[in-house]
């Protein structure tokens, strides 16, 4: 048998980690439980982001396949979560690089978000005041900055400014005017 192989076959590792709880699972286990956790919210966050469905699911996936590497690796990862959205915002960034456009910067049209909510319930008249409420918000989002979007989507998901900043390689103090103007322009958009 070689270095790299043991009872369950070549280049099978099992590292241990700590969990929330304090219990010892492996490192597969691990990753496997911050992705049930945190796929939807960077996924919702690469969207948002103006990554297509197909480019936000390869992306959240190859975040999460190079989480697992890094830490195979040995590597020391204090926050999980905020290292995982770094890597996808740079996956984005380079994909874009590479198409040089990317799809519409929400995840739904107001079309599809329209058809949506229309086959949402029996109560019509929510539904008309939700789907109106959703094209107001749409379009309200449309007219922010890309910068503006990010960082409102980010501070959403309880993100701290400062690791706004560092996600989106910015400073605090441009995370601070984005999420100041971005949140004044909806207000204006919502009053109007």
């Amino acid at each position: 048998m070689t270095d790299m192989e043991d009872h369950r076959g070549p280049l099978s590792l099992s590292i241990t980690m700590a969990s929330s709880k304090g219990e010892r699972v492996s490192l597969e286990e691990q990753v496997a439980q911050w992705f049930r956790q945190w796929r939807d919210p960077l996924y919702r966050y690469l969207r948002s982001a103006g990554g297509s469905p197909t480019v936000a699911e390869e992306v959240t996936q190859e975040s999460f396949l190079r989480l697992y590497c890094s830490l195979r690796e040995g590597k020391t990862i204090e926050n999980p979560q905020f290292w995982l959205y770094r890597v996808a915002r740079n996956l984005m960034v380079d994909q874009s690089r590479r198409l040089h456009n990317l799809d519409s910067p929400l995840p739904e049209s107001g079309e599809s978000a329209e058809r949506r909510f229309l086959n949402a319930g029996p109560d019509p008249e929510q539904v008309a005041m939700d789907r109106e409420r959703l094209l107001r918000v749409h379009e309200a989002m449309q007219s922010l900055t890309e910068m503006q979007r990010n960082c409102l989507y980010l501070r959403g998901e309880g993100f701290l400014n400062r690791e706004i900043a560092q996600i989106l390689g910015i400073g605090m103090s441009s995370v601070a005017d984005a999420l100041r103007r971005g949140i004044r322009r909806l207000m204006k958009e919502r009053h109007e």
